[in-house]
C-alpha cells in the first residue's frame, strides 16, 4: 500500500515524534483528509527515512509517532542534467521526468538558440524548484532533486566531472586538435568509464550530460564543449525532440548502472 511520503527538515524531529505544518500539513489533512492513526513516510534529505503514524491533528500542524528509523545509503552516482532553457511545457516536462527517473541536480543552461522569452525570471524558477520538489516526493526518493541557478553554457565546469557528455549531428564538421572524434552510444560511454573505475561504488561517481535547446547547440558550442574533454553520444538514429532527448539520456544512464 502506498502512503504519503514528504521531505522535512532537521528541526521538525524531536526525539520520538515529527512536526509537520504549512504547505505539507494542508496537502495531509486538506487534500488527503489524513487521520489519527495513518501512516506516512518521510526522509529528512539527508540521513534518515522514517515510516510514521498521525498522533494528533491540530488547526496548524500534525503531530506524527516514528514507528521507523532507516538509515539513507549512500549514493553513489551523482547525475547532473545541463538543460538548455526549453519553452514552458517542454522545460517543465524535463524537470518533473528527470527528477522522477533519479537526477541529481538540474542546471538550467542559457545557450545560444534558447528564446529570449523563455529565459527564467524569478516566479519561474520558483515553479521549476516546486515542479522538482514535487516530483522527488511523488517518487519517494531519499534526496529532493536540486534545481541549480542557471548557468551560461561558456562557463560550465566539466572538470569536476568524471564523464561529460552530450549529443551532436555534426561531429564532422567540429575542429579539434584531437585527430578524431568518435560519437559514441552512452551505453559505450557507461562501460568504458566502469571499466576505468572498477570500485566506483566505493565512492561518488559524478556523471553529467547536457541537452541543447529546440534548434540544438551552435557549432562553436559544441566545439567548445569538445575543447572542454566532453564526449559526443548518439541517442540513436533518430531525430529527438529536446525534451525526450533528457528524458532518454537520463533513463539509460540510470539503468546502465542500476
Amino acid at each position: 500500500m502506498s502512503h504519503p511520503y514528504f521531505f522535512i527538515n532537521f528541526d521538525d524531529i524531536n526525539d520520538s515524534e515529527i512536526l509537520i505544518e504549512g504547505e505539507d500539513f494542508e496537502h495531509l489533512a486538506k487534500t488527503l483528509r489524513a487521520r489519527v492513526g495513518d501512516i506516512v513516510e518521510l526522509s529528512d534529505n539527508n540521513r534518515y527515512r522514517f515510516t510514521a503514524n498521525i498522533k494528533n491533528i491540530e488547526k496548524k500542524g500534525a503531530i506524527l509517532e516514528i514507528i521507523k528509523r532507516k538509515e539513507i545509503k549512500k549514493d553513489f552516482l551523482q547525475l547532473d542534467l545541463f538543460q538548455s532553457i526549453l519553452k514552458k511545457n517542454s522545460m517543465e516536462l524535463v524537470i518533473q521526468k528527470s527528477a522522477e527517473i533519479g537526477v541529481t541536480n538540474i542546471i538550467p543552461v542559457f545557450s545560444s538558440r534558447v528564446i529570449p522569452n523563455e529565459k527564467p525570471d524569478n516566479k519561474k524558477y520558483i515553479r521549476w524548484q516546486k515542479i522538482a520538489l514535487e516530483a522527488s516526493k511523488q517518487s519517494k526518493r531519499n534526496h529532493i532533486c536540486k534545481l541549480c541557478p542557471p548557468e551560461n553554457i561558456n562557463n560550465i565546469d566539466l572538470e569536476k566531472y568524471d564523464l561529460f557528455l552530450f549529443a551532436y549531428e555534426e561531429l564532422s564538421d567540429l575542429k579539434t586538435d584531437k585527430k578524431e572524434i568518435n560519437k559514441c552510444s552512452i551505453i559505450r560511454e557507461i562501460i568504458d568509464l566502469k571499466n576505468k573505475k572498477p570500485d566506483y561504488s566505493a565512492g561518488i561517481l559524478k556523471i553529467a550530460f547536457i541537452i541543447g535547446p529546440e534548434g540544438g547547440f551552435e557549432r562553436e558550442e559544441a566545439n567548445l564543449l569538445i575543447s572542454k574533454d566532453a564526449r559526443a553520444i548518439s541517442l540513436g538514429s533518430n531525430i529527438l525532440k529536446a525534451e525526450t532527448a533528457a528524458i532518454f539520456a537520463a533513463s539509460v544512464i540510470k539503468c546502465a548502472l542500476s
